[in-house]
């Protein structure tokens, strides 16, 4: 009687036992906090030591190494992500070590050849502008650290190391930002854009070597000493749709930025990209919530498991919805006071920022439909709807940002990332019965 109590007892705990991925979405929020508050910090004392003309100066050349660095990086990360998921989980630990082989010596040598290119390119349009041409040379020395960095996080996804693999980037990385560029304007007799892309450099820099070490740490220990097998081919038809998708992806989020530096004015950049750096308080949680549900998806779909993965994704999407709706709220009504925050040079966003909260909600409204077709192998169809929804961006940029300048970009942007959204919740929908909106649309019957 005693013992069937027991089992009675720990079936009971173990029915109750929250499942690891609900601690995981809670420590990856806790971390975009912080993240998010030192991000803030270092926003705040960039924009005020330098202006809205030379913040965006230092936007303008950031937003080159973040388009730079997906180019380099060569659309590998969702495919780490999925195969060492795969491999972990199989004990296929030769296929493992020579996927993280060959994946970083591609990106190695592709982060060279992205260098020498943007290094040309950007002489060529900027070389009558030394205050954005020496920025964005020096950024140019971001391109490897964050490719190879963006392998390292997607490599301890796929081994369950969701927030030990995050912390070098989000924590340590945004607060050496903040020391060097204090001490950097509290010695140097004029602090530029091009110095704080230094002080940039050199915390990215600290945080990589941290994050190298972490993943061998990770890594388990008969994989160094297992003989290295190789799956080029199929590697090879991912990641080509998945390079593609990684390119429209980031000039979409970067377009704006860009834009605004060639169409406008450097203040307009730096107007604007703070604007669009608030916003992205409303979609946090969905980002802290992404790194987690990545590989657990894959692992749904590979076994089969269609239903448990639209309820795992419907149910992320609503919890996601809880804070965003108040966060849009906040920055829609109060947005203008939190730009003032900034300097009086950036009052001209409160547009802007607006704009861009709306589309921001409207996105956590779709939910994950991008994250589900990647992770269950119709990144094809992915690149697509990330294409489409740049192109419209672009168009409607060209047409707004000279009549309309900060808030036409705005429009733009929200617009674009809106469409590309739709269209893959849609897709995820047409191809595997998963619906991944936050409202329902009837009786969920995923595809068997």
């Amino acid at each position: 009687m005693r013992e069937a109590a027991i089992a009675v007892f720990r079936g009971v705990r173990r029915e109750r036992t929250v499942p690891a991925h609900v601690y995981e979405t809670a420590g990856t929020i806790i971390l975009n906090v912080s993240a998010t508050v030192l991000n803030f910090a270092g926003i705040l004392l960039l924009s005020r030591l330098l202006g809205a003309s030379g913040y965006g100066e230092y936007a303008l050349a950031i937003a080159w190494a973040s388009v730079l660095s997906i180019v380099a990086v060569l659309g590998l990360t969702p495919l780490v992500v999925r195969r060492v998921a795969e491999y972990h989980q199989a004990r296929k630990l030769g296929l493992l070590r020579g996927l993280l082989r060959r994946t970083n010596e591609a990106v190695v040598l592709a982060s060279v050849i992205t260098m020498v290119a943007a290094g040309v390119v950007s002489w060529l349009i900027y070389r009558g502008q030394p205050e954005l041409l020496y920025p964005i040379w020096i950024a140019t020395l971001l391109v490897p650290l964050i490719a190879l960095t963006s392998l390292r996080q997607a490599a301890m996804q796929g081994l369950g190391k969701v927030l030990l693999g995050r912390i070098p980037e989000t924590l340590a990385a945004p607060a050496l930002l903040i020391l060097f560029a204090a001490v950097a304007w509290a010695t140097l007799e004029h602090f530029t854009a091009s110095w704080a892309t230094v002080a940039q450099v050199a915390a990215t820099f600290i945080a990589f070597c941290t994050g190298a070490v972490l993943l061998r740490r990770t890594l388990p220990a008969a994989t160094s000493r297992t003989t290295t097998e190789y799956d080029m081919s199929s590697w090879r038809r991912s990641g080509v749709p998945l390079l593609l998708l990684n390119l429209v992806m980031a000039a979409n989020q970067r377009l704006g930025t860009i834009l605004l530096g060639a169409l406008g004015t450097a203040a307009m950049a730096g107007v604007f990209n703070v604007a669009e750096r608030a916003t992205a308080f409303i979609s946090f949680v969905m980002l802290a919530a992404t790194y987690p549900l990545m590989p657990r998806v894959a692992r749904l779909h590979a076994s089969g498991d269609l239903t448990g993965l639209n309820r795992l994704v419907v149910l992320t999407a609503r919890g996601v919805l809880l804070f965003a709706l108040p966060t849009g709220l906040v920055l829609i009504v109060f947005g203008p006071q939190i730009l003032h925050l900034f300097g009086e040079d950036f009052g001209g966003g409160a547009t802007a920022i607006r704009i861009l909260a709306i589309g921001e909600v409207a996105n956590v409204l779709t939910g994950y439909g991008g994250l589900v077709l990647v992770m269950t192998g119709f990144e094809k169809d992915l690149t697509r709807c990330a294409a489409l929804g740049a192109a419209l961006n672009l168009g409607l940029s060209a047409v707004l940002i000279p009549s309309f300048d900060v808030p036409g970009a705005a429009v733009a942007t929200a617009t674009g990332v809106t469409f590309s959204n739709i269209l893959m919740m849609w897709l995820a929908w047409r191809r595997l019965r998963i619906w991944t909106g936050v409202l329902p649309i009837g009786r969920l019957r995923p595809r068997t």
